[in-house]
This record gives C-alpha cells, structure tokens and sequence, in this order.
C-alpha cells in the first residue's frame, strides 16, 4: 500500500511551506555545525559557527577549527578565509556572483530564495520528519538532499555531490529575529586582494 504522503505529495509541500517560510520571514538565527565527508579520501572535517539570513540574504559565520566567514547579500557573495603562507596567516576574500554560488549548494540556493523545492526536486523517502529527495534534473551536481524538521523549525539540511561527498549543515537553537541589515554587508580590509569568480 501506498503511503498517504507518498499519494498526496504532503511531505514535499510541508517542506516547500517550512522553505517558503524561512525565504519570506524576518530573519533567522542558529548556531550551526557544518560537516564534510569527502568519499574519495573516507575523510570528515567539521565547523562549527552561527549563521542568519533574511529576505534571501545570508552570513555564515564558522569559528571553530578555523575561521570561514561567507556574506550574501542577495547579488554577491563575499568569502573569507584564513590563509598560512608559511609566514604568516593572511586574509583571503573571494567575491563571488549568486548564480556561481548558488551552483555551488543546493542548500544554499533553497535558503536563499529562488529554488523551489517542488519544481526542482521530488519526495523519495520519508521516515518521520526526516525526508529524503532527488533531484528532477538527471545532470544536476546533487544526488540526494535530506531535510529534518523539527515541528516547523528547520533542524538540518545535507546534500551528497555527483562525487558521493556530503555536505550537512545541522542548525541548533533555531530562532525567528529580526536581522539587522548591517550583517549582510561586508568590506574587505583595506590592502586585502580581492579574487574573482
């Protein structure tokens, strides 16, 4: 027998209605634990941070083991990151454009606003509030994205690559606040060289 939510697409359009509610709401703040399996190399790395966004913008803020800082602003995005020439560590701030970082995460793209979850990916196993989806889109660089839910706050969102990597970003104390614009706004420092992508 079929599963209700299986028949009726329930379990996608509660996803699409939490999503909708995260792109279109005040502003949201969680601290966040970002983790990275790469398959090839049977290798994790984890970050740990804060993140908000609000109106489809964005800043994450990861500190632990080391310091990633990515502002979007809704048109680009800033990236900056530590980096050890051997000398001494040094700033360095990549800008990139939303349609390079949007290609970039799935995840992202669904948080930051013009992704809907219903046209661009379909219900492939739900286990409670934890879904399962695959992309409509055969070529597309993501495989699986998995969502969990907590009632109707967001609890975590990963995606496995084309390459069998996973990317999860598991969010705690997850809280709706007004953002200050202020926090979507990055200039780099002065001197500091600036890459393009």
């Amino acid at each position: 027998m079929t599963p209700a939510w299986a028949s009726n697409g329930a379990g996608l359009k509660k996803l699409d209605q939490v999503f909708k509610h995260l792109r279109n709401g005040e502003g949201f703040h969680a601290r966040v634990i970002k983790k990275v399996h790469v398959d090839s190399l049977d290798k994790d790395n984890e970050s740990k941070g804060e993140i908000d966004f609000a109106k489809g913008r964005m800043r994450l803020d990861l500190t632990e083991p080391e310091k990633l800082l990515l502002v979007y602003d809704g048109k680009v995005a800033w990236q900056e990151e530590v980096y050890d020439n051997g000398e001494r560590k040094e700033p360095l701030v990549t800008r990139l454009k939303s349609q390079k970082i949007k290609k970039g995460s799935a995840v992202l793209a669904i948080l930051l606003g013009d992704a809907s979850l219903l046209k661009n990916f379909k219900l492939a196993k739900q286990t409670g509030e934890r879904y399962e989806l695959k992309p409509v889109d055969k070529k597309s660089d993501v495989k699986t994205l998995k969502v969990e839910l907590d009632g109707d706050a967001l609890k975590s969102v990963a995606y496995v690559d084309s390459l069998d990597n996973e990317v999860s970003f598991h969010f705690d104390r997850f809280k709706e606040e007004k953002i200050s614009p202020d926090k979507f706004v990055y200039k780099p420092a002065k001197g500091v060289e600036v890459n393009d992508l």
